[in-house]
């Protein structure tokens, strides 16, 4: 982990152990798309918040909520005060994925905690799922393709924002 300039707020996001956005609060906002699927729903959303005006970087009373369109709430999780190498705030994705299947309306992920004065704002996560079709061609004895299946797949996505 990198660590913040004096005065600045940033966050990495984390599936598993693959870097998916790393991000300073004066940044601009990015709308790179930050995949979950039941292809890494065995995995853990990690994120990892980096709070200028806390000790250390790391605040107290740290809490990660999940909101739909309209700020009501979804869901909160609630993390112990980061110590030692518990600085990471760890969400499944398989729960993420049942959470945004339950819920039609785009939802989105806050991060509060001691000494901050309001939400910030993380991810918001897609407002539905998509079913992707892809052929899948391969090549006949003629040497000529040919259609061999119609794979579907179905795919949920974070966004930066």
């Amino acid at each position: 982990m990198g660590t913040a300039k004096a005065g600045l707020d940033y966050y990495e996001l984390f599936i598993g152990k693959k870097l998916i956005l790393k991000r300073a609060l004066n940044q601009p906002l990015n709308l790179e798309s930050l995949p979950i699927s039941h292809a890494n729903e065995n995995e853990q959303l990690i994120i990892y918040y980096y709070q200028c005006n806390a000790p250390d970087k790391l605040a107290s009373n740290r809490i990660i909520t999940l909101k739909d369109v309209s700020g009501n709430k979804i869901k909160e999780w609630k993390f112990a005060d980061a110590k030692g190498s518990n600085k990471g705030m760890s969400i499944s994705v398989k729960e993420l994925l049942q959470l945004q299947k339950a819920n039609k309306n785009s939802l989105a992920l806050f991060y509060t905690a001691e000494g901050k004065t309001r939400e910030e704002k993380l991810v918001s996560v897609a407002t539905g799922n998509k079913s992707v079709g892809l052929l899948q061609m391969k090549t006949n004895a003629n040497n000529q393709r040919e259609l061999a299946e119609i794979v579907y797949i179905r795919r949920y996505t974070l966004y930066a924002v």
